[in-house]
């Protein structure tokens, strides 16, 4: 009896260790399944993560690419400020050669008004036009005296083939020619100490056209010489230092914005493909031009060192030349102009547009 319950006891104690033996060998398949399982599931995360990662990367690549393609020029001169441009507003419909007065409260321009083109002042939204020229000449041209008393213009008086500059004191209407008559002029502009007056000309028979500076007083001619195929529409700097103008190099059919001492000396190109009609700013830094890269004439500003340009207007059908900057720096007038620069009256105007120089927040 006792035996026989100690080979049972025996027994059930086999059948137990058998079954630990089992369960031992179950523990260690399932952990090496899990084992698996998991070595499967990291490799998986791993993959998905360098595939996260790649495509990160090339997003970032990407965004870079098209925020440089598509963000807002910036100006050369100063790396954290952009530009905000008003839409166009028309002051003076079939008006053109416009410019600031040095108040900022006037303008004067040139008007076709019935048989020849005239001088016209008006306020600066276009009301309260005077007429200050009436004769069968054209006086075109118009630009400003430092203090805003007197208007000089560019008129082919008489029965002269060439234009010469006049200038007229505002209070008498006294007018005085200012250029001989020996070159044709095309432009001019005041010098800041009222003493002289830059123009671009052709003497007569010379076909190059170049740039003269004129004493008022004494009448002294002075021929700046810069070597160049043409240069035309000069401007003094805010400080008469420099002369910004639009020029033509030989063996070039492109015209770009250079400058000069106003002595003639440290001539510099500051556009490279290409530039007409410049106007400097009030403070000297910036220079706005015209340029016909897109098909038609647009306004842009570059520095006055030259730079990446800033696009203003992008019209499709009008020509926007003759840039006059405000002193404020506010606004800046211009000539539109249907079709070529030999236009008619009816398709010209005077529009002004409202510039903002923006901070850009930093990063």
């Amino acid at each position: 009896m006792f035996k026989h319950a100690a080979n049972q006891k025996q027994g059930e104690s086999g059948r137990i260790e058998e079954s630990t033996q089992l369960n031992s060998a179950e523990n260690v398949e399932v952990r090496q399944i899990g084992a698996a399982i998991l070595d499967t599931a990291l490799c998986r995360i791993w993959t998905v993560m360098r595939v996260c990662t790649i495509l990160a990367v090339l997003l970032f690549i990407i965004t870079t690419s098209c925020s440089k393609q598509f963000s807002p020029v910036e100006n050369s001169s100063d790396q954290n400020k952009l530009v905000n441009v008003s839409e166009p507003q028309l002051l003076v419909e079939n008006g053109k050669h416009a410019k600031w007065s040095p108040d900022d409260q006037w303008i004067a321009y040139a008007l076709y008004s019935g048989s020849s083109t005239d001088i016209y002042i008006a306020s600066k939204d276009g009301g309260d036009a005077r007429q200050i020229t009436n004769d069968i000449s054209n006086e075109e041209q118009p630009f400003w005296s430092p203090d805003g008393s007197a208007i000089g213009f560019s008129s082919n008086t008489g029965e002269k083939q060439y234009h010469t500059i006049f200038t007229m004191v505002l209070d008498s209407n006294k007018i005085t020619q200012a250029t001989p008559d020996t070159i044709g002029v095309q432009s001019g502009d005041w010098s800041a100490d009222g003493r002289h007056v830059v123009f671009d000309g052709v003497r007569k028979n010379k076909p190059a056209n170049s740039i003269f500076i004129i004493e008022l007083m004494s009448r002294q001619l002075i021929s700046l010489a810069t070597n160049l195929a043409y240069a035309g529409r000069p401007q003094f700097s805010p400080d008469g230092a420099k002369i910004v103008f639009e020029a033509l190099e030989h063996n070039s059919q492109i015209y770009n914005i250079w400058t000069m001492n106003s002595d003639g000396t440290e001539l510099k190109q500051i556009t490279t493909d290409g530039g007409e009609y410049p106007c400097w700013s009030p403070d000297g830094n910036k220079i706005a031009y015209s340029n016909n890269r897109t098909g038609n004439y647009d306004l842009y500003i570059i520095d006055s060192n030259g730079g990446q340009p800033i696009q203003l207007t992008h019209s499709k059908e009008t020509n926007e030349v003759r840039a006059s900057w405000s002193s404020s720096e506010e606004y800046i007038i211009y000539d539109t102009m249907m079709g070529s620069e030999n236009v008619t009256p009816q398709n010209a105007g005077i529009y002004v547009i409202k510039i903002e120089f923006i901070a850009r927040a930093s990063k």
